[in-house]
């Protein structure tokens, strides 16, 4: 994916963006954000999105070196081996290319 919207100073930053993207998308999603509580898998992508019969996980990674880790890695191909999508997202341009929606 590509990153070229405005620049954000850290993870979070790009994250609430995206969530306030999503909720733009009105009644056809459904998502919701993981927290890290530890109950939940190793590696569980940041959000997990219903959106017109689409089952979408994203994780939000900002800026160089922060790559995914392997339990990031092999969850993202589990999911996409069961029909799922499953996106790194760096930039909230690329939130509008996942869900097909026009880049202002």
């Amino acid at each position: 994916m590509t990153s070229t919207s405005r620049a954000f100073k850290s993870e979070k930053q790009l994250q609430t963006a995206c969530l306030a993207f999503l909720k733009t998308l009105g009644n056809d999603i459904w998502y919701i954000k993981i927290t890290n509580s530890g109950n939940q898998k190793k590696g569980t992508p940041d959000t997990l999105c219903c959106y017109k019969g689409r089952f979408i996980a994203l994780e939000f990674k900002l800026g160089q070196g922060y790559g995914l880790t392997g339990a990031q890695e092999l969850n993202i191909k589990q999911i996409k081996r069961a029909q799922g999508e499953a996106y790194e997202v760096k930039s909230l341009d690329d939130m509008y290319t996942i869900f097909g929606q026009k880049i202002p």
